[in-house]
């Protein structure tokens, strides 16, 4: 896995960020909170080498297989065929809820 100089400040258009999406995939991110860490001077948004490891170890996925993880099912769609036999919740009709609302305030 690639791995970024934890003593360095990579900028925006460094080609190495280019692994983490195109600047405009970044200012996206940053704008939704999902972006790695980073540090604003002025206009300019640099990431640490050290947070931007952080981040990518954050996003490593291990594939069940090597987790360990084991199924019992005895067949795919277990699950599904078995949740199909509970019976759902009956709701009243919505009339009665609205009236069952207006009730109570």
């Amino acid at each position: 896995m690639y791995r970024f100089d934890d003593e360095r400040y990579y900028v925006t258009t460094d080609s190495e960020l280019h692994l983490l999406g195109t600047p405009a995939a970044l200012a996206k991110r940053r704008s939704r909170g999902e972006a790695p860490r980073y540090l604003k001077t002025g206009k300019r948004v640099l990431y640490s080498g050290r947070d931007l490891n952080a981040y990518l170890d954050e996003c490593v996925i291990e594939p069940t297989s090597r987790r360990g993880g084991s199924s019992n099912r005895s067949e795919p769609g277990a699950d599904a065929a078995e949740a199909a036999t509970v019976p759902r919740e009956r709701r009243p009709p919505v009339q009665q809820r609205v009236e069952a609302t207006a009730d109570e305030s």
